[in-house]
């Protein structure tokens, strides 16, 4: 399983990471991974790309930190199979 993040316009901070659960609750859900960290208004961490083996988990989801500054950030997220 591959999860991509890409930022269109960008916004000075935010934090974009790849949460898994069993059961579709939010209670069950954990983070796997960081897909992505902006800071500065700059892509840091990982790059916007993982790989994960997605046999613990069988629901997916992003879930993304407070977003700060820019001009209308945009964040656009997707999951390959």
């Amino acid at each position: 399983l591959t999860a991509v993040v890409s930022f269109p316009s960008l916004p000075t901070s935010v934090v974009v990471s790849l949460q898994q659960a069993v059961f579709d609750k939010d209670s069950e859900y954990a983070t796997v991974a960081v897909v992505a960290t902006v800071s500065g208004g700059a892509v840091t961490a990982a790059g916007g790309q993982i790989t994960v083996d997605p046999t613990v988990g069988r629901f997916f989801r992003f879930s993304n930190g407070t977003v700060t500054g820019g001009t209308l950030p945009t964040i656009i997220a997707k999951l390959l199979f």
